[in-house]
């Protein structure tokens, strides 16, 4: 149909928008169901990272150049890069463990949310160097068919210079 004068497109522009669906709010039920949903997923990605699966962790990552992610002043563009840069880190660990100390979910839409979060931990590489660690993580995490998974993230901390090594003990004379 095309319209004939400028009221009668007027009229079939305002048709059309009133026709659109708009997003229904909500509920807090729904919001606490969402973030339950993505704290579970969340605490999967730190029982792999504590169990230095690379595979497990990054499965929770959208494939491809959907995925941006930041750590500690670099940015990987795209799941390639970041899983390359973290086999490399996992290679060179023997022990890590790292503790969630606090989480705040802040749920956007039912396809999507943001997880905030303070970490503490150690990482002990394979000659014996321990690096104490405690930074913030934000991951912006979407619901895809195959259930949560993270588009971006940021882990902000200081890189620490590596402790040295135990040495033998020493004996007193």
């Amino acid at each position: 149909m095309i319209p004939r004068s400028v009221p009668s497109f007027v009229a079939l522009v305002a048709l059309a928008g009133a026709c659109q669906r708009r997003p229904v709010p909500l509920t807090e039920t729904q919001q606490g169901a969402i973030a339950d949903s993505v704290r579970q997923a969340d605490s999967k990605i730190w029982q792999s990272l504590n169990a230095r699966d690379v595979g497990a962790m990054l499965g929770f990552y959208v494939p491809g150049n959907e995925l941006i992610s930041a750590d500690a002043g670099m940015i990987y563009p795209s799941r390639d890069s970041l899983e390359k840069s973290t086999r490399a880190f996992f290679g060179s660990a023997r022990t890590v463990l790292m503790v969630r100390d606090q989480q705040r979910i802040a749920v956007l839409a039912a396809n999507a949310a943001v997880a905030t979060e303070a970490w503490h931990g150690i990482v002990v590489d394979t000659s014996g160097r321990s690096m104490n660690l405690s930074g913030a993580y934000t991951a912006v995490w979407k619901r895809v068919p195959e259930g949560w998974r993270i588009v971006a993230d940021n882990n902000s901390y200081p890189v620490p210079e590596p402790q040295p090594a135990p040495g033998p003990a020493k004996r007193a004379h």
